[in-house]
């Protein structure tokens, strides 16, 4: 295992950054530590062709869903539906805005981010059900008044584990699923059993601690963890999935899940592939900055759903 220079160096400079220690800072801090550090080394904004903000009402008429939609041409005809990841308490539309502009230009294709509810304020399985509803009202308005062709689920780290599960519970109650999912560096296994716990548990920015207290976060009653739409791995009908593309950071906890939760998918059928991005850390899509393999990795993306 080689660790490029660039890697080391951020790793080393986090060791160096006299910061607080993050299981015991309060989340309002930690969401404010996510937003700085996007800033400091994410890319740099991006001017985009149209871009609107569209509240999403909740099934239940609760409470408004936003979502910020990014239109990169005024003739794109695929739509990525995306869900920021944070560890489910931490990131927002506002922290994904200069990434997700360089993702929509980079691949065409317009982009909808969904402001999810955060934990603790809103505990699993809000965040789940808050996606299922901006999905459907995609399929049901948005995706035909846009004259979309093509609808995909995307979603990074605690949001990709969102997306997963959304799809779960699209197929448990017979709803059109989304065209493919995408799934970068996702959290889908609330064990934390895997070896890469092990190997990569410390040292890589994301510890084994800090998921721990993710997850606690997140899933208030211990009971839920095995429940999959907290945890998709157990999902026991993932032969209807749809297409899946999983992108793994090497040096990360949740890499060997990853791999397990492809394995399955492939033993029931789907079509699956998983890219394996050698030398960098979860969360280094964020990173684009720091991490010259940020536009090679949306490329890889944009390849795979233009096959869809």
């Amino acid at each position: 295992m080689k660790i490029p220079d660039y890697t080391q160096n951020f790793l080393n400079a986090l060791k160096l950054e006299p910061n607080r220690n993050v299981l015991n800072t309060p989340i309002r801090d930690l969401r404010e530590d996510t937003a700085k550090a996007v800033a400091m080394c994410g890319v740099a904004r991006q001017d985009v062709f149209h871009v609107e903000d569209i509240d999403v009402e909740s099934s239940k008429h609760t409470h408004p869903i936003k979502t910020r939609f990014y239109l990169p041409t005024a003739d794109a005809k695929k739509l990525i539906i995306y869900i920021h990841g944070g560890g489910w308490c931490r990131g927002s539309i506002e922290t994904y805005e200069t990434h997700l502009r360089d993702m929509a230009n980079r691949t065409g294709m317009a982009i909808l981010s969904v402001e999810y509810g955060l934990a603790p304020e809103h505990p699993f399985p809000t965040g789940v059900y808050d996606v299922v509803d901006v999905y459907l009202w995609v399929k049901k308005t948005f995706q035909n008044d846009r004259n979309f062709t093509s609808v995909y689920l995307m979603g990074d780290s605690g949001g990709g584990n969102i997306a997963a599960a959304c799809i779960c519970s699209l197929i448990d109650n017979q709803h059109p699923i989304p065209d493919a999912y995408v799934g970068i560096y996702p959290s889908l296994d609330f064990s934390l059993s895997q070896a890469s716990y092990i190997t990569f548990g410390e040292g890589y920015c994301l510890t084994k601690s800090c998921v721990r207290m993710y997850v606690d976060h997140y899933v208030v009653d211990p009971k839920h963890k095995s429940n999959y739409l907290a945890s998709p791995i157990l999902y026991p009908n993932l032969d209807k999935f749809p297409p899946t593309y999983i992108l793994t950071a090497e040096l990360d906890p949740l890499a060997d899940e990853q791999t397990e939760f492809c394995a399955k998918l492939k033993q029931g059928g789907v079509e699956v592939i998983q890219k394996i991005v050698p030398g960098v850390i979860h969360p280094f899509m964020l990173f684009g900055k720091i991490f010259p393999e940020v536009p090679i990795c949306i490329d890889w993306i944009k390849d795979q759903l233009e096959k869809v």
